[in-house]
């Protein structure tokens, strides 16, 4: 099934002049959670639904630990997981420190 798309009309600036342009934004399809997708694995295996359900949860926990401590994680055909941070811009080296972080997120990256 291919991604669906909508065309949204946009307001640009662009050497001071507004004008109107479209572009293209993903039509998300109804959310599919945890319970359907454990069920869906266990028809395709020897897995309960539980037992998915419980695997997927310990794999979020463990993830959410090691990038907490600054490793990224490479699952294989579900992508990569990585520590990310959001700094303040400051004018010398000696500036740059913990407290010029502003955020700590996890990025992501689907496998090519």
């Amino acid at each position: 099934m291919a991604i669906n798309i909508i065309r949204k009309k946009i307001k640009t600036l662009r050497k001071g002049m507004v004008t109107e342009k479209y572009v293209a934004k993903v039509y998300f399809e109804r959310v599919v959670d945890l319970d359907e997708v454990a069920m869906l694995v266990s028809r395709a295996s020897s897995l309960t639904p539980g037992h998915v359900r419980g695997a997927v949860e310990e794999l979020a926990f463990q993830v959410a630990i090691l990038v907490g401590e600054g490793h990224p994680v490479d699952l294989g055909a579900l992508g990569r997981f990585y520590p990310s941070i959001e700094a303040k811009t400051v004018d010398t080296a000696e500036e740059v420190t913990p407290k010029s972080v502003k955020n700590v997120n996890i990025g992501y990256r689907a496998k090519e």
